[in-house]
């Protein structure tokens, strides 16, 4: 996947949605994954995690002494920890991984938040750049307004992989307008700018 100057022509963002996602996480379809690059750890709040079918249930889970501290200052101290099998993506472009998630008991719009580690991992970079509406496509093609929308609520990621993306435009690299000239250092006569 690719972006050039000429994709983001015409788009018209209307506020910043975070980006959420879906996700496959012990062998469960999990929807409402906030994808959040400005947490430290991943999180399944208490919530979903009881609705999770997991044999040992809380028992499952290792004991954690530590708080969370939250952006406001507040702490909270989570009911333990586990590790899950989690996967992003179809096809080739399916990322696997093994992930630490603390279990949280507080209320939440999201079922997980998934932090920077599981980012890095995933060698994933997270974009919303292309939840924009954009006026040219939806004159000639009504429905695809529908069909972005259908793929938004069916959780789609907007995760890729580093090698997909390359926003850079294919402009040429500046020349210099004189000629240049060597200037050597006094520290070092063998070095120059």
């Amino acid at each position: 996947m690719t972006f050039t100057a000429d994709d983001c022509l015409g788009f018209h963002y209307k506020h910043e949605e975070p980006l959420v996602i879906s996700m496959d996480l012990n062998n469960h379809n999990v929807h409402r994954v906030l994808v959040d690059g400005g947490s430290a750890v991943n999180i399944i709040f208490i919530n979903f995690f009881k609705q999770m079918i997991l044999e040992e249930g809380e028992e499952s889970l290792t004991k954690v002494s530590y708080p969370l501290i939250g952006f406001n200052g507040s702490a909270a101290v989570p009911r333990g920890k586990i590790t899950l099998p989690v996967t992003v993506g179809q096809g080739q472009a399916a990322r696997n991984v093994q992930e630490e998630f603390l279990v949280m008991d507080c209320d939440s719009l999201y079922n997980v938040i998934m932090g920077r580690t599981m980012i890095h991992k995933m060698q994933a970079i997270p974009s919303t750049l292309g939840d924009g509406s954009k006026d040219e496509e939806a004159k000639q093609d009504p429905s695809r307004g529908e069909k972005k929308a259908k793929r938004r609520k069916a959780g789609s990621s907007s995760l890729v992989k580093p090698t997909e993306v390359d926003a850079r435009p294919e402009t040429p690299s500046p020349e210099p307008d004189k000629e240049m000239e060597d200037i050597s250092l006094e520290d070092d006569s063998n070095r120059s700018v």
